[in-house]
């Protein structure tokens, strides 16, 4: 065991052991503060000393690695805190005393899991189980396999705010956080408890104001125009899909042609939060779903045909798979850039840059809603037209079951209304 005088030169100096598992390296400044140095060259901090009588080491954190505030462990930190851990000692207390406990607590991997087969359980949707599977690990790495109780409202804030700049993701990671807390908690009562750090009690999420909360009705002119000017097709027929029905991104992309009920003009939902129905779709959707059903074939058949898809495309190795890239960019010289207010309108010099053409599938689901409610259709019908699902926020909603006529009146509805301010009619002078 050697005996140095610790500092971040002499620290950065110490080479891996070759003939022992671990080597030692006491600081001559404070006794019992050392860093321990394994094969791998990791550098552990630590602290020793007797604790009535036995010889104690309490493991401070490894160097470099950032700590719980966001700074990273050095010399100096350390130091700190093993005169900290030694002052305990000498008072009789041992620090590792709490561990056994700590080792029982649920970590973030742990919650991550059960509420994930609290999810499946409950039938959720599969994307919204990839979304946590994904999100989590990705924007949580550190604190996976770290107690969730480590999780304080002060650390939640500062994994807030330094993801600010991704507000949209960091509110969704929020939101995961408070879901895995509420699951973990009501299922291990008895080693994990606590309020939430996230919600009411806890870290708000951000406010965000949608990026352009619908079509205007003096732009959808504009919108169809360029929809009409775009040279695929499907594309071209995906974008029209989307504002005519209201459907989630994930959801128009993959819409398959063995679903739909071609005499009754409609689509079969298998998956849901309630049992199998199917929907009604407008005239127009249904012509676009003939249209893409007859072409298809022809344009995929060196391909094996469409594979089922709608809205087919081809990945990089030759593979048909739906439409995975719905963002519509082009170049400022072929059009001005659709803000999130709206088509630029006037003067406006291009710069060559590639920039959005049309606006996201939430503002043309937006506008769809939008439409609807200006037809007069009730919300409890807009979220059985837009989400697929029957019910509502209020329990009663359940036990409502809209008929199949009932909601094509609807749909016919927002279909006439949909083209007239499209295609507003025209005042000779």
């Amino acid at each position: 065991m050697a005996t140095i005088k610790l500092n971040e030169q002499n620290l950065n100096a110490i080479e891996p052991p070759s003939d022992v598992a671990q080597a030692y390296y006491w600081d001559t400044e404070v006794t019992g503060f050392g860093v321990v140095v394994g094969r791998s060259g990791i550098k552990t901090f630590v602290a020793r000393a007797r604790v009535d009588g036995t010889k104690i080491k309490s493991t401070i954190g490894i160097a470099g690695r950032v700590r719980d505030d966001g700074h990273q462990w050095t010399v100096k930190l350390a130091r700190t805190r093993a005169r900290e851990i030694l002052g305990q000692m000498a008072g009789g207390t041992n620090p590792n005393s709490g561990k056994n406990e700590r080792r029982d607590a649920p970590t973030l991997r742990e919650g991550l899991a059960l509420h994930v087969s609290e999810m499946k359980d409950a039938g959720k949707r599969p994307r919204s189980i990839e979304t946590i599977e994904y999100d989590v690990p990705r924007l949580m790495s550190a604190w996976m396999d770290k107690p969730l109780s480590e999780l304080t409202v002060e650390t939640v804030q500062r994994i807030k705010e330094k993801n600010k700049k991704y507000k949209t993701q960091t509110n969704r990671l929020l939101a995961h956080l408070s879901a895995i807390w509420n699951t973990t908690r009501r299922l291990r009562r008895s080693s994990f408890s606590g309020d939430n750090p996230v919600g009411r009690l806890g870290v708000q999420k951000f406010s965000l104001d949608p990026e352009q909360p619908r079509i205007e009705e003096e732009d959808m002119p504009e919108w169809l125009r360029r929809v009409q000017l775009m040279s695929n097709p499907i594309r071209r027929d995906l974008q029209l899909t989307a504002l005519f029905t209201g459907m989630r991104t994930e959801n128009v992309t993959k819409i398959r042609l063995d679903l739909v009920d071609w005499d009754r003009g409609g689509l079969f939902v298998p998956r849901s939060k309630t049992t199998p129905f199917t929907i009604p779709l407008s005239s127009t959707v249904m012509e676009i779903l003939r249209r893409r059903r007859d072409e298809n074939a022809v344009t995929f058949e060196k391909h094996g045909g469409d594979h089922g898809w709608a809205f087919p495309a081809l990945s990089d190795d030759e593979k048909v798979i739906p439409i995975a890239e719905c963002k519509e960019r082009r170049y400022d010289t072929v059009a001005p850039p659709w803000t999130k207010h709206g088509p630029t309108k006037g003067k406006y010099a291009a710069t060559g840059d590639r920039v959005l053409y049309l606006p996201g599938f939430h503002t043309l689901r937006r506008t769809f809603l939008s439409v609807a409610h200006e037809c007069g259709v009730t919300k409890l019908d807009q979220h059985l037209l837009s989400n697929h699902a029957f019910g509502g926020r209020d329990v009663h909603d359940d036990y409502v079951r809209q008929a199949f006529s009932h909601l094509r009146q609807l749909v016919d509805k927002i279909d006439a209304a949909m083209w007239s301010r499209l295609r507003p009619p025209t005042h000779d002078t």
